[in-house]
């Protein structure tokens, strides 16, 4: 296969590359570099906006770190304030509950003993009017129960003073 060469075809190709380089240095050169510089510069200011953006991410995100650290202490301190509170009222409902059972054994001590004293009274009232009903038959005679009270009493009385 033999390849044949026409040189007015290649002068013309020559020309016409010449003609449009010409043409394209001259009109479309100066748009297509300034086209690319543009394009460098959007370039180069998008990677400093996305440097500057991750700055402020990253400062936002510290920001972030430290008002959940705070958070957690705080809640850490309302936690710990909560259960010293609880403890307080614990502590404090424990010393009522005493104070009240011991205020209420006390008023059944004193009860009791009201009632123990009423009830010897009861007992020396009964032994009087027994006494004075068997000295009355003993002597047989009627004496004046107001007289052998007095004098159960005083007996009675002198008795207890000698047991204590």
């Amino acid at each position: 296969m033999l390849v044949s060469v026409n040189p007015g075809l290649i002068v013309w190709t020559i020309i016409t590359f010449l003609v449009l380089v010409f043409l394209l240095s001259r009109f479309g050169w100066k748009p297509i570099v300034g086209a690319l510089e543009n394009r460098e510069q959007a370039i180069r200011q998008a990677i400093a906006e996305a440097h500057q953006a991750r700055d402020e991410a990253q400062k936002i995100l510290e920001a972030q770190n430290k008002l959940i650290a705070s958070a957690e202490a705080e809640a850490r301190e309302i936690v710990q304030a909560a259960r010293e509170t609880s403890e307080q009222i614990r502590r404090e409902a424990d010393v009522n509950a005493r104070t009240e059972s011991q205020r209420l054994l006390d008023q059944a001590r004193r009860e009791i003993e009201n009632a123990k004293e009423l009830a010897l009274r009861d007992i020396r009232d009964v032994v009087a009017d027994l006494a004075v009903a068997g000295a009355s038959k003993i002597l047989k005679e009627t004496l004046d129960p107001e007289r052998h009270r007095w004098m159960v009493d005083d007996l009675v009385t002198s008795l207890e003073k000698s047991k204590a």
